[in-house]
């Protein structure tokens, strides 16, 4: 997949997946400060956990809101990524690199052209055999673009993750009013 993702310079689709990346390993990070803090009842330790808490939120918030935006389908790349392969249509005959990215990206999507096969014939080229099923030999299709998200899919924001991340930023809080609390007693 890095092939055809190198090849159309697509480097701004892996932002989101990255910045979710990170802020995942920053959950893992900051669970350990906050059991840490509590095990011990170090304030400091639990005010990092609470300040990382909500960091990791928008962090996880944001790249996941990039995510939906820059996805494939129905989303700001789509209209991008067609209008790529197309360029790299024209470049087809001479340019090996852009064959090389037009074939596998169009053999394991299983798409032909940018916006359809015509994108070939508009120049005067033949459809190639990556535009062609391996075993059936018909030729594949562009989809278009769905119109609307349909419930259950990945265009919207799932509410668990939301959800379980202002429980952790609310557990936070009340630990941290605990130790606190404790702190006054000694």
């Amino acid at each position: 997949m890095m092939d055809y993702v190198k090849g159309l310079g697509m480097y701004h689709y892996w932002v989101g997946t990255s910045t979710v990346m990170a802020g995942s390993a920053l959950v893992m990070i900051t669970a350990f400060l906050g059991c840490c803090g509590a095990f011990f009842r170090s304030i400091p330790m639990v005010l990092t956990y609470k300040i990382m808490t909500v960091v990791t939120f928008g962090l996880l918030l944001g790249g996941s809101a990039y995510v939906l935006d820059n996805g494939l389908e129905d989303s700001r790349i789509y209209p991008w990524l067609q209008e790529a392969i197309r360029n790299k249509i024209y470049q087809y005959q001479w340019d090996v690199s852009a064959r090389r990215t037009v074939d596998i990206l169009q053999e394991y999507v299983g798409c032909c052209g940018g916006y359809s096969a015509s994108d070939y014939g508009n120049i005067h080229l033949p459809v190639p055999d990556t535009c062609r099923d391996q075993v059936t030999g018909n030729q594949y299709g562009t989809p278009a673009p769905r119109s609307s998200p349909v419930p259950g899919s990945p265009h919207r924001l799932d509410r668990r993750p939301l959800a379980l991340s202002c429980f952790a930023m609310m557990f936070a809080f009340c630990m941290w009013q605990a130790l606190k609390e404790i702190q006054k007693g000694h």
